[in-house]
C-alpha cells in the first residue's frame, strides 16, 4: 500500500470512529438537554458575608458511624439519621448512638422528619414515603397518579397530620441525579400525603430538582428548595395568597439542598457547589451535556459539590443574615443539611458524619450526661518510704497469651482457674494449659464508667443474692463506685472497695488513703488481703502507666506493695488471686494472665 492510500485508509477510519462517537453522543445521549445559565455571584452577598471559617470549627458526632443526609430531632431531644447503609440511627442527649431501626433500602435513604405522635418519616429513594416506629417500617406512598415516585427527597409533617414531601426528579434516579442537572429540565414535585385518606397528590409539579422543604413558623407558607436554579419557593398555605406560589430567595450563593426551620423563625439552608467554576462552560452548550452525558466516567469531572461546604441563615422575608464555610473543604467538603436544635447546629453529609457547630457552652450543660460534685483526692499516701517503688510485677509469667482479657480471676477447689473475658467467654486453666470454655456469659459494657467518676456521687450498691430464697437485697447503697468485695477468713465481716474514694468500707473504714484507686480484693490463704490499685493518672481520657498491688493485713494495715513502676509489662493491673504460691495477675487490657512467684 502506499503512503497516500495509507492516509486516505486512516482518514476513513478516524472519520467512521467520529461519526461513531457523534452518533453515540446525540443518538444514544439519556438526556435531552436545555443550556442552563448559573446565575451571577452576589457582589452585595460577597460584600456583607466575606469567606469565613466557620465550619473547620465543627466537633464530629458518630464519627465511623454516621453518613446521612439529613437529621432530625424529637420532642424529648434524641436527634435521628437516616444513613446510606439503611439504619436509623438515634444520638442520645448523653452522646450514645443507638442503631434503631434498619431499613432494606435498596437505593439509600435521604430526608427524614419526627413526627408529634412519635415515629419517623423518612424518604426512601427507591420505594418513597415510609413511615417507622417502634412497631416496624409502613409504606405510606410509593406511586402519585398512578406513577412511581422514584426518588423522594425531603419531607415535613403540618400540625393538621398532613405529610409534605419533594420528588427531586421524576425522570431520573438517585445514581443519575447529576443527569437531571445536566438536562436542565423541571421533572420535580412537591407532594401531599393526606394520612387520613391514605392518598397522594400533587401540590406543585415541573420544579426544577425540588429538595428542602420546610414550614413557616405559623404554617401559613411552605418552603421548597429548587437545586439547580438556586432559589427557593414560597407555596402559600393560608389566607388571601393560599394556593399560590412566588419566589422566595433567588440568585443564592450555592444550590440549595434542604432546608430547616430555625428556633427564631429563620431559616438555615445547606448550599452545594454544583459545578467548578472552571466547567461551568459545558452547562451552556448542549453538545458537551450530550457528551458528559454519554460517558458517565465524565459527570464527576464535572460537577463540584465535594469542593467546599456552605450554610446560610435566612430570615422570613428571604434575606440572607449569616453564612458559615469551610472554603477548602477541609473538614466537611459539603453539607446537606442543617439542623439547629439547643443553640447547636447540626449538620449532615452522605459522604461524613454528623457534626455540631456553635455555642459549645450550651451543649456542656444542657446535655451533659453528668450533675457533678466536686471530688478532693486525699493526700499522696503518707508511708511511701515504707514501701520504695519496686519493678516485682515486671516479672510475671505470662499464661494464656493471645486468649485472655479479664477483669477478674477465680479458682475452684480442684484448682482450675476461671476468667470472665471482655469477649463474652470464660478461659480455663485446666493442668497446665489454657483452654477456651463455651459460656453464655456476656461482657458488661463499661463505657461510662469514667462519668461515674467525674460526676464524684455515689451510686454504688452492696447485693446479697440468696440462693435459697432466689431474692436479692440490698445491703448497702451510695458507695462510691462499689468494686471489689471479699470476706475476712472467719466471714465476720466484708471488704467492699470503692474505687474513686480510696477506702473499703462495711459500716467502717477498713482502709483509707490507699497509695492508689483500688479495685478488686481478695482473700489471701494466710488471711490478709492482695488489693489491686489503680494510679491517678493525670491524663484525661485516664490511661494508666504503672501497675501496682498491695497485701493488706487483716487489721487494713499495708503490708507489701509490687509494682511495675514504667508499664513495662503491665500498665495496670485489676486483680491479684493468691493460689499456691503464686499470684494471678488479671487486666481487661492484656491478652494474657500474669502469675508471679511469691
Amino acid at each position: 500500500m502506499d503512503f497516500i492510500g495509507f492516509i486516505k485508509t486512516c482518514s476513513s477510519f478516524l472519520i467512521a470512529c467520529l461519526l461513531a462517537v457523534g452518533v453515540q453522543v446525540f443518538f444514544f445521549s439519556p438526556i435531552s438537554p436545555d443550556i442552563l445559565e448559573f446565575p451571577p455571584a452576589s457582589s452585595s452577598s460577597q460584600q456583607l458575608f466575606p469567606s469565613n471559617s466557620k465550619l473547620q470549627e465543627v466537633i464530629k458526632l458518630g464519627e465511623g458511624l454516621v453518613q446521612s443526609e439529613d437529621v432530625s430531632v424529637d420532642k424529648m431531644g434524641i436527634l435521628y439519621t437516616a444513613n446510606t447503609d439503611g439504619w436509623i440511627k438515634k444520638l442520645h442527649r448523653n452522646g450514645s448512638w443507638d442503631n434503631w431501626k434498619w431499613i432494606d433500602s435498596k437505593a439509600g435513604l435521604a430526608g427524614i422528619t419526627t413526627l408529634a405522635a412519635g415515629g419517623l418519616i423518612v424518604c426512601d429513594l427507591e420505594q418513597g414515603l415510609l413511615k417507622v416506629n417502634e412497631d416496624g417500617v409502613t409504606l405510606l406512598a410509593s406511586q402519585v397518579n398512578g406513577i412511581k415516585i422514584r426518588f423522594a427527597d425531603n419531607v415535613v409533617e403540618a400540625r393538621d397530620g398532613s405529610v409534605y414531601f419533594s420528588v427531586a426528579s421524576t425522570k431520573f434516579g438517585v445514581q443519575d441525579w447529576y443527569l437531571d442537572v445536566l438536562e436542565a429540565k423541571p421533572h420535580g414535585q412537591l407532594l401531599k400525603y393526606d394520612p387520613a385518606s391514605q392518598e397522594t397528590s400533587i401540590v406543585l409539579d415541573n420544579l426544577a430538582f425540588a429538595n428542602g422543604v420546610t414550614f413557616s413558623p405559623d404554617q401559613d407558607f411552605l418552603i421548597v428548595c429548587e437545586t439547580w436554579k438556586y432559589r427557593c419557593l414560597k407555596y402559600w398555605l393560608k389566607g388571601q395568597m393560599r394556593g399560590k406560589m412566588e419566589i422566595f430567595i433567588d440568585n443564592l450563593p450555592g444550590a440549595p439542598d434542604n432546608i430547616n426551620l430555625a428556633p427564631d423563625g429563620t431559616f438555615w439552608i445547606a448550599l452545594l457547589e454544583l459545578t467548578s467554576r472552571r466547567l461551568k462552560y459545558v452547562h451552556r452548550s448542549k453538545a458537551l451535556k450530550h457528551l458528559v452525558a454519554t460517558f458517565p466516567g465524565l459527570v464527576a469531572q464535572v460537577h463540584g459539590i465535594y469542593t467546599k461546604a456552605m450554610v446560610a441563615k435566612v430570615d422570613r422575608d428571604g434575606k440572607i443574615i449569616k453564612i458559615l464555610e469551610d472554603p477548602t473543604g477541609k473538614v466537611m467538603s459539603f453539607v446537606t443539611s442543617a439542623l439547629e436544635f439547643q443553640g447547636h447546629l447540626y449538620l449532615a453529609s452522605p459522604g461524613f458524619l454528623i457534626a455540631s457547630l456553635l455555642a459549645v457552652g450550651v451543649q456542656v450543660f444542657f446535655f451533659s450526661p453528668i450533675s457533678p460534685d466536686i471530688l478532693e483526692f486525699p493526700p499522696a499516701y503518707s508511708s511511701s518510704l515504707k514501701f520504695p517503688s519496686n519493678s516485682k510485677l515486671q516479672e510475671v509469667i505470662k499464661l494464656g497469651e493471645g486468649l485472655v482479657q479479664s477483669e477478674d480471676v477465680s479458682v475452684d477447689k480442684m484448682g482450675v482457674l476461671y476468667t470472665s473475658t471482655k469477649d463474652g467467654y470464660q478461659i480455663v486453666q485446666s493442668k497446665q494449659e489454657m483452654e477456651v470454655c463455651i459460656s453464655v456469659c456476656q461482657a458488661p459494657n463499661a463505657d461510662s464508667e469514667m462519668l461515674d467518676l467525674l460526676e464524684a456521687k455515689p451510686h454504688g450498691l452492696l447485693l446479697k443474692y440468696d440462693p435459697a430464697m432466689e431474692e436479692t437485697s440490698i445491703l448497702l447503697h451510695d458507695l462510691f463506685f462499689a468494686n471489689g468485695v471479699a470476706l475476712s477468713p472467719d466471714q465476720e465481716f466484708l471488704v467492699v472497695c470503692e474505687t474513686w474514694k480510696k477506702c473499703k468500707e462495711k459500716t467502717e473504714i477498713f482502709v483509707d488513703n490507699l497509695p492508689g484507686a483500688p479495685d478488686n480484693i481478695k482473700l489471701a490463704p494466710d488471711g490478709t488481703f492482695w488489693i489491686t490499685l489503680l494510679e491517678d493518672s493525670d491524663q484525661i481520657d485516664g490511661k494508666f502507666t504503672k501497675a501496682m498491688v498491695a497485701k493488706v493485713d487483716r487489721d487494713g494495715k499495708i503490708i507489701k506493695i509490687l509494682q511495675d513502676p514504667t508499664g513495662k509489662v503491665m500498665s495496670f493491673v485489676t486483680s491479684a488471686l493468691e493460689f499456691q504460691g503464686h499470684l494471678y495477675l488479671t487486666s481487661p487490657a492484656y491478652n494474657f494472665m500474669g502469675k508471679l512467684p511469691l
